[in-house]
């Protein structure tokens, strides 16, 4: 369903790692549940960031680089 109503809205669908089925089933739960939205909004920001990671050709290996650079010029600062 999320996926159908991205694309309708010309969004770019949401592509989960395997390893966040689990917490987003957890995410739809909570909400139905409580009415709390916060989990399934952080899954989902982070899914997205893995969407356009995957898209422009990102990979672990570059993304892994990129962020121990930030993190040294962050200890420079």
């Amino acid at each position: 369903m999320q996926t159908a109503v991205l694309t309708e809205a010309g969004c770019t669908p949401l592509l989960l790692k395997d390893n966040d089925i689990i917490e987003y089933q957890h995410s739809v739960v909570d909400y139905y549940e409580t009415g709390r939205y916060n989990t399934y909004a952080n899954l989902f920001l982070r899914g997205y960031q893995n969407t356009i990671d995957v898209l422009l050709g990102r990979s672990p290996a570059q993304l892994e680089a990129q962020k121990r650079a930030e993190e040294l010029i962050r200890m420079k600062l």
